[in-house]
């Protein structure tokens, strides 16, 4: 009951670049899926321009986030 609200992305970078406001990423470990709430959230944060992404572990991440601070 603590936390944020079911679904939104683990990570914001609230910076913006291109046509982006800033980027949201989804982590994931394994073979898990994203969750009917976690794509509500990444739908509903696309349609705002937001970038949206679904990561699977840390090396993953890092490549998104430079290439968006890269503005590529």
């Amino acid at each position: 009951k603590q936390g944020v609200k079911s679904g939104v992305p683990d990570i914001l970078l609230p910076v913006a670049r291109k046509c982006y406001h800033g980027l949201f990423i989804e982590m994931k470990y394994g073979k898990n899926k994203i969750s009917e709430n976690q794509t509500n959230w990444i739908i509903n944060l696309s349609k705002q321009d937001y970038l949206c992404k679904v990561c699977y572990g840390f090396e993953e991440a890092r490549k998104v986030i430079e290439n968006y601070l890269k503005g590529k």
